[in-house]
């Protein structure tokens, strides 16, 4: 239970976990239906329940006032303008080598959405080349002085991940950079992605231009990211906004996208969960996307067993792991993407090729000024 303040005539009155997360999603839904800002100061268990969603600066910017937020404004801008600093050298080096590119989520999404790189923070960068010069990209980020860590066997990486991390770009090495050849695991998606590089397009981020997808890819990446990591509220709210921000023909680019990569009921999962919870509308288009009626069943089952804001149990993400394909992929890709989650075995694929497990290596103390939050 959460102590919400002391009323005029009383004691202390305490919130329940639910109250909570209720007033969460009021002010994720005021920012999704463009809501002005209203000046409120906040108790210290809704400012922490912000701090742990990542949500801190947007909810300054909504008028929410907490002793805590500045300093946590401060770090997370420290670190934001290191993640600015990096992508953008990760693109210079790779585009100096021909090698195409362009960031996920990051900065250049928080620019998209509200017009400034600050109010959505970053903690890590997200690199992406296309999958046939992956290697020629690993190279060259090596020979620039990246370091990259080996979770897993490199076969295995190869063909059950879709991003490998390193650290080790100067001026600030610790910072963690994933480079992805895909945005979504192997067996969940289907396509090429050229299209994503083909239709980059540059965003001013203080000043410098990153590549970034354009409104229509952004919410084919963000739907994926949300369904992939259980809706959590800051992805919900990404969805929401993009969403609400496409006519009808960039609706139809992304229907024609989810088609080619098989990814429809993710968008469309993705999609109704955030109009649900945050009480908006629910764009009309999204209905092609619609899986068949008893997928539609079973998976808003499995959806409804989520927790809206803390993460799941470890049982319930074991579930939901058999069941993500049916979150994600279309009814044609179901047999590669189970079989995917069937032979996805690291363990053994570590025992059979005797590797061990290393994290890419930088100095302490060259780490940015700020704590980890929330995804970026």
């Amino acid at each position: 239970m959460a102590e919400a303040g002391t009323p005029p005539g009383g004691g202390p009155v305490f919130l329940s976990e639910q109250a909570l997360e209720r007033r969460l999603f009021e002010l994720l839904s005021d920012v999704g239906a463009g809501r002005a800002p209203r000046e409120r100061p906040i108790d210290d268990d809704f400012a922490r329940l912000l701090r742990g969603c990542g949500l801190t600066v947007l909810a300054g910017r909504m008028g929410l006032r907490h002793a805590s937020f500045a300093e946590a404004e401060r770090l997370l801008f420290v670190r934001t303008s290191a993640v600015e600093q990096v992508s953008g050298w990760c693109v210079e080096v790779l585009a100096a080598a021909g090698v195409r590119c362009t960031t996920l989520k990051g900065p250049a999404l928080a620019v998209q959405l509200y017009g400034d790189d600050v109010t959505r923070p970053s903690t890590d960068v997200d690199v992406l080349v296309g999958r046939h010069e992956f290697e020629r990209a690993l190279g060259v980020l090596r020979a620039a002085g990246l370091r990259f860590g080996t979770r897993h066997a490199a076969w295995y990486e190869r063909g059950w991940h879709h991003h490998l991390v390193a650290v080790g770009a100067p001026a600030h090495p610790g910072l963690p950079i994933e480079v992805h050849w895909s945005f979504a695991r192997p067996g969940l998606i289907a396509g090429s992605l050229e299209g994503l590089l083909d239709d980059a397009v540059p965003v001013s981020c203080s000043g410098r231009p990153l590549p970034a997808p354009g409104l229509e890819w952004q919410l084919v990446i963000s739907a994926v990211h949300s369904a992939q990591h259980y809706f959590p509220p800051r992805q919900v709210l990404d969805v929401a906004l993009i969403a609400g921000r496409l006519d009808s023909r960039q609706w139809g680019k992304v229907v024609a996208l989810c088609r080619e990569l098989a990814v429809g009921p993710a968008v469309y999962y993705a999609t109704t969960v955030a109009a649900r919870r945050l009480g908006l509308s629910c764009p009309v288009a999204v209905e092609e996307l619609r899986p068949a009626v008893w997928r539609d069943a079973l998976t808003a089952r499995a959806i409804a067993r989520l927790p809206v804001v803390a993460p799941p149990s470890r049982a319930l993400m074991q579930a939901m792991k058999a069941v993500m394909p049916l979150v994600i992929t279309t009814s044609p890709r179901l047999p590669v993407a189970l079989a995917y989650q069937l032979t996805d075995r690291p363990r053994l694929a570590d025992a059979l090729s005797g590797h061990h497990a290393s994290r890419p290596r930088s100095r302490p103390s060259s780490r940015p000024g700020s704590r980890p939050g929330s995804r970026s």
